[in-house]
């Protein structure tokens, strides 16, 4: 295909593997190893005279293997094989730690330039703790760290060759018809990670940086495709942009060697794993697509992903990748019979292709937000910014980069999974708080548990990320008095967390304080204050009553779900070893929870829905094409009929003829309701109840205010729910017969029917069911159609109570 007919992204992808290609080639060709190290003159004191290591070049091989400014050189070998002059300290070693058996150690005199060392040893004193003075060492030898530069040669053919496979394969459809065009992207994202090695091994800071830097780009073409994919177009630009900003943290990350910074290669490699797996979890739980190719989505971010992370390591790892691209040819291998049977399978034809949309009535998982939209959108800029706050500094820290960056990402899944609706449609607008509740504690790892104003920071800026929370949680209790209460109780818990730590020992600006963090009494306080910090209001809300009844026990447990997930990432900090087995099983047990037995029960609640829909449809059509038959039909006959008769003279039979056409008349409107269409159920009932009045022989009256109409669908299920009462009321009851209409202010709807009968029999529903009467069955149906809320029941005095409320959602 020539250039001008291929994407930019491939032509710059192509571009990018070339280079690095070349450049790796020639690292690989030239076989010269950096150490890293370079050596000098040691000071005053007992080692004059001897040769110490000066500086350790960041991200340099000896800086891998563990080699520190001021530690003494023992031995160095030149590649000619002599060695270079050494000369008695005074330093004795009984402990025989460096593998001399003489009574005093031997350290170099001579400084050798580092390009012609081929071994070297250094080791660590301790001056002060006689007779043992070696604390540590270590070595480097160039023809070990050759042979790796060798193997990563041989690593840059097979990449090469993986990137091919891997754009045959994925052009040829093995991951989707809907992926073919991004074959060229997904190999170039496969091999730049492993064509980029040679730089890396070579050790020097320019190479470094470019085998760090290098991959990360190479993944952003992939990134780039698999963003597009995205249903929405909002979040494919957010997740463009998030994967550029990504490869130009992994650059910046990568470059401080440069600088004279600590070096950023493994974060950078952690980086690129980021890029390529965002968008593809990203789209993974996206749209309505089949299990297989939600499996397919991800499959093409992390076989890039394993890629990248060969260079986390000392020595290339493999494992992660090789697995992956055995575990994708034999899933490929898979017969598609035996594929159609798994849970990931894609779904049978009978199968509708588009699941329905949950809705309120059938879900039960409603809980409604007592918030607008401007505090909605202050409590998401304070997540974001409390969760940018803690990145940042993170960054800044030495030791903990990648709890950071995995935070990071991490929190951004289960933000972009609550948005996507793994919680239902009523949480999407808890994506951002509970992402960066989440994301943050494991960010905070970063800070350092020695005392000080790290320690403070490790603790409080996790409490402050699960203030969000809370406040979305306690406005969602439905009782105005109890939000503000519970929101402010959820501040004082911060607050006891920040003057528990500030005001210990090593907690921070207070450490002659009287709290002790040593104190397992202490700690568990503070460890308690921070998991229910979002429970609290939580629990307010879960247990709070609920009058109209928009939350079921799903949305209670949802609830309660949302209210501990910032207590289960808050187990990651205690210890100086984090547990994130906790958090990943709490995650994976809502995941659980809601795709393989919530959903599968709200899926069989709204197949249910719709089933009823669909008949009370079919119900109203059918009443409809009657009424026009009869119309069109019968009702002109018989009007054809009472002329022919009034013209024969037959008055007698003309009469009985009229009779029959109102009759009909009358069926017709009971079926086809014209006045309900036009004027509303008020005007509607007035005239069935003018209807009724006669057949009752006694007083039926009806009260009405409804200065708004509802929705048509639910003035037709009052409409024949207070229809089927009234024939139940006349048949079964006695006269006076009330009926009561109301449509209140907020357009909730009530309608009741009341008799003076003897009542209803508690079993007579079932009894008029199995005598084959649907009557109560239909008023039922009626009610579930629009989800109202119908009670029948017999007044302890006598009479049939009927009563029908509905709420709008």
């Amino acid at each position: 295909m020539p250039v001008s007919g291929m994407r930019r992204r491939d032509a710059a992808a192509l571009a990018l593997a070339t280079v690095t290609a070349l450049a790796g080639l020639t690292a690989w060709l030239l076989g010269e190893v950096d150490l890293g190290v370079r050596l000098g003159a040691a000071g005053d004191g007992d080692l004059e005279g001897f040769v110490q290591v000066v500086d350790v070049v960041p991200d340099s091989l000896a800086e891998y293997y563990g080699f520190s400014p001021g530690w003494v050189v023992v031995e160095i070998q030149r590649h000619d094989g002599s060695m270079a002059a050494q000369a008695d300290s005074p330093y004795s070693n009984d402990a025989d730690a460096i593998g001399q058996t003489g009574e005093y150690l031997r350290f170099v005199t001579e400084d050798v330039p580092e390009r012609e060392i081929d071994y070297i040893f250094a080791a660590l004193l301790d001056t002060e703790q006689a007779p043992y003075y070696v604390m540590n060492g270590s070595s480097l030898n160039r023809f070990q760290l050759t042979g790796r530069l060798e193997g990563g040669g041989i690593l840059l053919l097979v990449g090469i060759g993986l990137g091919l496979a891997t754009a045959a394969a994925v052009g040829r459809g093995w991951m989707g018809e809907a992926r073919r065009a991004e074959g060229t992207v997904a190999g170039v994202a496969v091999a730049t990670p492993l064509m980029a090695l040679p730089l890396l091994y070579v050790g020097s800071p320019g190479t470094t940086v470019a085998a760090a830097s290098l991959p990360a780009l190479g993944m952003l073409p992939l990134a780039w495709s698999l963003a597009g994919a995205q249903p929405t177009e909002a979040w494919a630009v957010r997740l463009r942009g998030l994967a550029v900003g990504l490869a130009l943290l992994a650059i910046i990350v990568a470059s401080r060697p440069l600088f004279g910074a600590d070096g950023g290669a493994r974060q950078a490699a952690l980086l690129a794993v980021a890029i390529a797996l965002a968008p593809a979890v990203a789209g993974a739980l996206a749209g309505d697509i089949a299990g297989e190719g939600r499996l397919e989505h991800l499959t093409m971010g992390l076989v890039p992903a394993a890629a990248a992370l060969v260079a986390v390591a000392t020595f290339p790892e493999l494992t992660p990748l090789a697995l992956l691209v055995v575990g994708v040819i034999a899933w490929r291998a898979v017969p598609a019979r035996l594929v159609a049977r798994l849970p990931i399978g894609p779904r049978q034809s009978h199968e509708p292709a588009k699941a329905p949309q949950p809705t309120p009535e059938a879900s039960e998982e409603l809980v409604l937000e007592h918030d607008g939209p401007t505090g909605r959108a202050r409590r998401d800029v304070a997540a974001l910014t409390i969760g940018a706050a803690t990145f940042a500094a993170g960054l800044l820290t030495c030791c903990e980069i990648p709890a950071v960056i995995f935070g990071a990402l991490f929190g951004g899944i289960v933000a972009f999974a609550l948005h996507r609706g793994l919680l239902g449609s009523g949480w999407r607008t808890a994506a951002i708080p509970v992402g960066a509740a989440v994301a943050v504690p494991v960010m905070a790892l970063a800070f350092g548990t020695d005392g000080g104003t790290q320690y403070l920071a490790r603790l409080v800026l996790p409490a402050t990320a699960a203030l969000p929370v809370a406040h979305l949680l306690a406005w969602r209790h439905p009782d105005p008095a109890w939000r503000p209460a519970l929101f402010a109780l959820s501040v004082v818990l911060t607050v006891v967390v920040g003057l528990l730590v500030a005001g210990s020992s090593v907690g921070g600006p207070l450490p002659d304080g009287p709290f002790e963090l040593g104190d397992s009494s202490t700690r568990l306080t503070i460890y308690l204050a921070l998991g229910f910090i979002a429970l609290v209001p939580a629990l307010g809300g879960a247990f709070a009553e609920q009058p109209d009844g928009a939350v079921g026990p799903t949305g209670r447990l949802d609830l309660l779900a949302i209210g501990l997930t910032p207590g289960a990432a808050m187990t990651v900090l205690p210890g100086f070893s984090p547990t994130f087995w906790i958090l990943g099983l709490w995650i994976l047990a809502l995941v659980a929870w809601r795709r393989f037995t919530i959903a599968p029960l709200l899926g069989m609640a709204q197949r249910t829905q719709r089933q009823r829909d669909l008949a009370v449809a079919a119900v109203e059509a059918e009443r409809a094409r009657l009424a026009a038959d009869l119309h069109d039909d019968a009702l002109q006959e018989i009007s054809a009929l009472v002329r022919r008769l009034d013209a024969a003279g037959d008055t007698e039979n003309a009469e009985l003829a009229r009779g029959v056409a109102e009759r009909l008349r009358a069926i017709t409107s009971d079926l086809r309701l014209p006045l309900l269409d036009d004027l509303g159920a008020g005007p509607a009932l007035e005239w069935l109840v003018g209807r009724v009045r006669p057949l009752a022989d006694g007083e039926v009256t009806l009260e009405r205010s409804d200065p708004d109409r509802p929705p048509p669908n639910v003035e037709l299920a009052v409409f024949r729910v207070a229809q089927e009462a009234l024939a139940n009321a006349v048949k079964h009851g006695s006269t006076p017969i009330t009926v009561r209409y109301r449509v209140a202010d907020d357009g909730g709807v009530s309608l009741s029917v009341d008799d003076a009968g003897p009542g209803i029999e508690p079993d007579a529903a079932d009894r008029a069911l199995q005598a084959g009467h649907l009557g109560m069955a239909n008023m039922q149906q009626r009610a579930q159609q629009i989800g109202a809320l119908l009670d029948v029941r017999r007044w302890p005095t006598g009479g049939t109570h009927v009563r029908l409320e509905w709420r709008p959602q």
